[in-house]
């Protein structure tokens, strides 16, 4: 990941894909659309770095940073999730799920069976 070389030790990220995840796939740019707005919107420190954990729990997918707001929000109008939304409709039954709670930002994005 090239955020990791950039911010080193402001940066905790954490993967764990079991080997049956394999035969599933997202949308294109699902993940990397997630990781930007994790940047995006949060501030990465030493002091206080940006944890991001990619997990897999059975045929979902989740994608999880702690919430460090920057003190000058960055105005979004929210394109990337609403074009990951879409990229899901497209071909997939299920939706993504996003849950904001006070300390934490998950999305659960839903794995697609490979035909």
């Amino acid at each position: 990941m090239l955020q990791k070389y950039r911010f080193e030790e402001a940066i905790c990220l954490e993967m764990e894909m079991p080997d049956y995840s394999q035969n599933k796939f997202l949308p294109p740019l699902s993940v990397q659309t997630l990781l930007e707005n994790a940047f995006k919107h949060n501030i990465a420190t030493i002091e206080s770095p940006l944890c991001i954990s990619i997990t897999c729990k059975g045929d979902i997918l989740e994608v999880k940073n702690n919430l460090q707001s920057q003190t000058r929000p960055v105005p979004g109008k929210q394109l990337g999730l609403i074009n990951l939304v879409k990229r899901y409709e497209l071909v997939w039954s299920q939706l993504p799920e996003f849950i904001c709670t006070e300390h934490e930002y998950l999305v659960r994005l839903p794995l697609i069976e490979a035909e």
